[in-house]
């Protein structure tokens, strides 16, 4: 959340790693288990840090899958 308001107050700093909570390549990267990735929430922030010159947001947005239906193997979350 803090990461959040501050990258809505303008700084880039804060747009990048919240782009990659939402990212599959470092969601699977880091062995994260029952996280859905969402394409279109990267692609949001990961486009914010890169219009405020991040180079780093900008190499992560080439990467990023051109499907939001990107979701194979990964964990679902359980349902009762």
């Amino acid at each position: 959340m803090l990461f959040e308001l501050a990258a809505n107050a303008g700084s880039a700093d804060p747009a990048l790693p919240l782009g990659s909570t939402y990212d599959p390549n470092v969601i699977k990267r880091l062995g994260a288990i029952m996280v859905k990735p969402d394409v279109e929430n990267a692609r949001k922030w990961y486009q914010l840090a890169a219009d405020r010159g991040s180079a780093a947001a900008s190499l992560q947005l080439a990467n990023l899958p051109q499907s939001r239906r990107y979701c194979s193997g990964f964990a679902q979350p359980m349902r009762a």
